[in-house]
């Protein structure tokens, strides 16, 4: 049987029937093949196909699907953490979805927190997810534990976020996001022995896990301390009916589970290092103009891109409404290109950033480091990424155009947060894009 035959069953099938679970395990032998090739494509079917549009959904009967899926993978056979697994005494699939009820229920969670010195917290891996959610719980964290140190758990970049907050501390444990299933899952003992470092001399008492459904843990389904100092937020079901932002949600559930929190809605938390403050500063200076940050990133998923016509005119507008134009290169060299493109057709003057007075202004360096320039910025438009999310967070007004959403939920979770107005335009496939012209101009700032 083909892969995309696998992957069809799995998504009709009743999670825990013989066709669910031979499809998992056809799948998950594949993805752990000593053929590259083959282990290749069954992860990116796994995760592009699978994972994702399950987790996109934000459907409480989908969070089950990939319980039982992701259980199976984590103690199948050929997989390289089973026997770590077992070691703590997880031999069956079910033990791993017992513990993860457990956890994902805040109600369960104690809430002897008084003695807390060091949190943990571990990174979504994610930019835009760290910005939206795990920025808020590190908010949150810093609120409830004034006194306490802080451990950012993830990437470099991600850490770049808090570089200006001496009390939270980078350590780094990295996941590779286009690795294969294998090398994503044995990324857990990198983790757990991160964290035995981090806990080294501490008593119990003395510290506290935050979980922001880390895909580190593979949302949750893998154990790196005592579940009882231990709190994870199922971000998928949590409050299923509520059309609130992720970054609300956290807050609510930091509310939970962290009691000595006030009642005061925790919002997403960004301190930037002073030198990613500084051009910003340096921006606004030599600036006569209104600032209008642009990013045309959209983290690779090309389904949220429109078309070079569309970011052609969208510069086209800024530019004749009188706004000096900050644009973003984007991650990667594909992104780089799209962005040379634009600029080819641009029809002002143009130049790198601290260069010249040009019309347009590029960025072409840290996500962190565009985010200190766009907090100089009158007005932030582009798709939904993490620079969106960023703007946000640092309170500049964001005009979100929203394309290729997988439900209006998931567009519900992942609009921006932040103390400006965030303005989303939903855009399906078929929308003239003039009218989403229309409406960026209509709320563009006079």
């Amino acid at each position: 049987m083909e892969l995309s035959e696998h992957t069809a069953r799995l998504l009709v099938s009743d999670p825990g029937s013989d066709d669910f679970l031979e499809s998992t395990r056809v799948l998950a032998a594949d993805a752990f093949s000593n053929d590259h090739a083959l282990a290749a494509q069954a992860t990116q079917v796994i995760f592009s196909q699978i994972i994702e549009p399950w987790a996109d959904s934000f459907d409480p009967l989908l969070c089950e699907r990939y319980l039982v899926f992701m259980a199976e993978l984590l103690l199948h056979k050929e997989g390289p953490i089973r026997e770590n697994l077992k070691k703590l005494g997880y031999l069956h699939p079910q033990q791993l979805i017992n513990r993860y009820r457990c956890v994902s229920d805040p109600s369960k969670m104690p809430n002897h927190t008084e003695s807390v010195r060091k949190v943990l917290i571990l990174s979504r891996v994610t930019l835009g997810a760290d910005i939206a959610v795990t920025s808020t719980v590190v908010g949150a964290a810093r609120r409830a534990f004034p006194d306490a140190s802080i451990d950012f758990i993830g990437g470099k970049k991600n850490a770049a976020f808090f570089a200006g907050d001496k009390h939270v501390h980078h350590k780094p444990v990295s996941y590779g996001r286009g690795a294969l299933l294998g090398e994503r899952l044995s990324t857990w003992i990198d983790l757990q022995s991160c964290v035995e470092k981090c806990l080294t001399g501490l008593e119990p008492e003395k510290w506290i896990v935050l979980d922001p459904d880390s895909r580190l843990t593979q949302l949750g389904l893998l154990p790196i301390a005592n579940d009882d100092s231990y709190r994870f937020f199922e971000s998928r079901s949590y409050q299923a009916e509520s059309r609130c932002n992720l970054s609300r949600l956290a807050s609510d559930w930091c509310h939970e589970v962290l009691p000595s929190l006030n009642s005061q809605t925790c919002r997403p938390y960004i301190k930037l290092s002073d030198d990613d403050m500084n051009r910003g500063e340096q921006l606004r200076a030599n600036s006569h103009k209104a600032l209008a940050a642009v990013s045309f990133g959209v983290g690779g998923r090309e389904s949220k891109r429109l078309d070079s016509g569309f970011e052609d005119s969208l510069l086209k507008l800024l530019h004749q409404k009188g706004f000096r134009i900050l644009l973003d290169y984007g991650a990667g060299e594909q992104e780089a290109q799209l962005v040379e493109g634009r600029i080819s057709t641009f029809q002002g003057t143009v130049s790198h950033f601290g260069a010249d007075n040009a019309d347009l202004i590029t960025w072409q360096g840290s996500l962190s480091g565009f985010g200190g320039l766009a907090e100089a910025c009158n007005i932030f438009v582009g798709y939904d990424s993490a620079a969106a999310h960023l703007a946000a967070a640092l309170g500049v007004p964001v005009i979100d155009i929203f394309a290729g959403a997988a439900s209006d939920r998931m567009c519900d979770r992942w609009t921006p947060a932040g103390p400006a107005p965030v303005h989303v335009i939903p855009v399906d496939q078929i929308q003239d894009r003039h009218t989403v012209l229309v409406e960026v101009d209509r709320t563009l700032p006079r």
